[in-house]
């Protein structure tokens, strides 16, 4: 071998034990690294905030994507029940798929329907004065407020459910009825109170109706007839009470329950007839006070209401009985208490918004100040229905102002105190306005 030979072998013998060992390096970095790895990934594991704040961390490097805001509209969106994320997306292709961002791409689209039951181009259609806002977006802000319509067929339906419930595709009923009037007005009011009621059987077409009137015959008005009851029971309840029973003893099987402060609307009576022959005369039925409307919440498809009553009240005779009918020791609230007990036994309580009885009396709950009679009212109500902690805060705001609470009886009627609403306060149910 010559010398040159023997140098290039040692050459290659060195260069095999360098990448030898270079290699064995590596190996040797690679484990350690692979255990390095190991370590954080179980560190990141057993601390979730550590593995958020590492995913900002590398979404905040440059270069990387962000997704944009959602706006806060779009949760409004998604829980308003007329958002159907899959029906949305099936329309939509390029939408998210995540709920809330295909949310904030729906706000983002012109006209889009969300979802089967809003048409966003009929919505705009019919109201004009949303200019550019969003047409859900509107109708979850104002018009369901305003009782909007979603679409063609939801109008439809409503106003298909709305002529259900007033009875107005029914023949003219013709049921026997007694007008019972509240005292308390002058003379000459309760001569106006009676000739209205007089037309208001003639709008109904009834052929047999009794006028009814509390006191003797000297003071009431012509056309009624005088039951002459005592003095002491000629106010609120136990006037309506005698004459509901009287009613029904004469063969009448509706009998309205009117203050003799105000007077009718024409067409009030034929109104309440109808909404009561559609409800099987198995409801109370409150008329709408006019022009001083309460305003208590009213269902605007079945008209429902959490109480119902004011100037003028319908009762089915029978069932109201065997509720034991009004209570007597109670005079503004009367109607309150025969609502809840009506509910409890699982009558409807409705407001006719058709009919109108013209008063200027105010109800509970529409003015800022409680009058005292709604205050001594209230206490008894309170304790009937067995509600001992608000008949104590009423009791203390009328000896406040140098009245003293008084006491209603025994509870006759098996109230259910967990009927009564008193989260309101003296309005007994959610305001509209």
């Amino acid at each position: 071998m010559t010398e040159r030979e023997g140098a290039l072998t040692a050459c290659e013998a060195a260069l095999g034990s360098t990448t030898a060992a270079l290699r064995q390096s590596e190996l040797h970095l690679n484990s350690r690294l692979c255990r390095l790895a190991q370590s954080i990934q179980g560190a990141v594991n057993a601390r979730p905030w550590l593995h958020r704040s590492l995913r900002w961390l590398l979404a905040a490097q440059p270069g990387s994507r962000t997704p944009p805001p959602t706006p806060p509209e779009a949760t409004l969106v998604l829980h308003s029940g007329l958002f159907d994320p899959a029906w949305y997306a099936a329309r939509n292709p390029d939408a998210p798929q995540d709920a809330l961002a295909a949310a904030a791409h729906y706000l983002a689209c012109t006209l889009a329907n969300p979802g089967p039951d809003f048409d966003a181009t009929w919505y705009l259609a019919e109201n004009p004065d949303i200019g550019a806002e969003n047409p859900l977006l509107h109708y979850l802000r104002v018009g369901r407020y305003r009782l909007r319509a979603t679409s063609a067929l939801a109008k439809d339906c409503a106003e298909a459910a709305r002529r259900q419930a007033l009875g107005l595709d029914l023949p003219p009923p013709r049921p026997r009825i007694a007008i019972g009037f509240g005292p308390g007005a002058n003379m000459a009011q309760a001569a106006r109170a009676a000739r209205s009621a007089v037309l208001a059987v003639a709008q109904a077409g009834l052929a047999d109706c009794m006028l009814l009137w509390p006191g003797t015959a000297a003071e009431a008005p012509s056309g009624t007839t005088a039951l002459g009851l005592a003095a002491a029971i000629r106010q609120g309840g136990a006037a309506h009470d005698h004459m509901l029973r009287h009613a029904a003893a004469s063969g009448a099987s509706l009998y309205l329950a009117v203050d003799a402060e105000g007077f009718f609307a024409p067409d009030c009576l034929e109104a309440l007839l109808r909404m009561s022959a559609a409800a099987g005369e198995a409801a109370i039925i409150g008329a709408t006070d006019f022009p001083v409307e309460h305003p208590r919440h009213v269902d605007p498809l079945s008209f429902e209401s959490a109480w119902t009553g004011g100037g003028c009240l319908l009762l089915p005779t029978g069932p109201v009985l065997g509720l034991g009918g009004l209570e007597p020791a109670l005079d503004a609230l009367a109607a309150v208490d025969l609502s809840w007990r009506a509910q409890q036994a699982g009558l409807r309580v409705l407001t006719c918004p058709n009919a109108r009885y013209v008063t200027s009396r105010a109800a509970p709950g529409i003015s800022d100040w409680v009058t005292p009679e709604h205050l001594l009212d209230g206490y008894r109500l309170a304790r009937l229905w067995g509600c001992e902690r608000v008949a104590a805060m009423i009791g203390t705001e009328i000896r406040r102002h140098g009245g003293m609470p008084e006491e209603p009886g025994p509870d006759h009627f098996g109230r259910s105190p967990g009927i009564a609403v008193w989260a309101h306060g003296f309005g007994f149910a959610p305001a509209r306005w």
